[in-house]
């Protein structure tokens, strides 16, 4: 009884030394706004994994919620307006899955006629088809087009691939070059 007593006493002693109930008494730190749990493990946050959190989740897809123009250029190559009648551009754009070819966005009919130059924080947006969306690691093809009678004149594009290992996730993706801008407002699902 006396041994068994002593056992006991020993073990509580041991998990007292040894347990973590404070943040500062642990020694791993949770990243990316995991939390600290009573036996100083960490409680990651949706899209991270790991023992500290440190390492981002790859997403099964990245849903397509908004499309943004943010900036594109006023002139046609030649320095002129882009439609004959001296109107700005009738703006839409389109995004092609360049692994299957697949159109996975095109604004279509709804375009902005005559579109004006933006300023800062301005932009031209549509709201994107339930179901639309990329995949993580697929390179996509992003298009920016005047709508003319006939064939339509393109004022943008770009090759885009929407995730990378260390992006962090943002709520907003850019891509832009020296012609123009587009931004894509997603989510995540893992």
């Amino acid at each position: 009884m006396k041994t068994k007593f002593l056992f006991t006493a020993l073990i509580a002693a041991l998990l007292t030394v040894s347990g973590c109930k404070k943040d500062d008494e642990c020694t791993i730190k949770c990243l990316n706004g995991g939390q600290q749990t009573e036996n100083c493990g960490c409680q990651c946050t949706l899209g991270y994994k790991g023992e500290d959190c440190s390492k981002q989740k790859t997403p099964i897809t990245i849903t397509l919620d908004y499309v943004n123009i943010y900036s594109f250029p006023s002139t046609n190559p030649s320095g002129g307006s882009w439609d004959a009648d001296g109107s700005a551009p009738d703006l839409y754009v389109k995004i092609i899955n360049l692994t299957t070819g697949a159109t996975i966005f095109q604004s279509g009919n709804a375009y902005y006629q005559d579109a004006a130059p933006l300023g800062a924080g301005d932009s031209y947006s549509w709201t994107a088809a339930t179901g639309s969306y990329f995949e993580p690691f697929y390179d996509y093809s992003i298009e920016m087009y005047d709508d003319d009678i006939g064939t339509d004149d393109i004022l943008f594009q770009t090759i885009f691939t929407p995730y990378s290992a260390n992006n962090r996730f943002p709520s907003r993706l850019l891509t832009s070059n020296s012609s123009g801008g587009i931004s894509f407002d997603v989510r995540y699902q893992w």
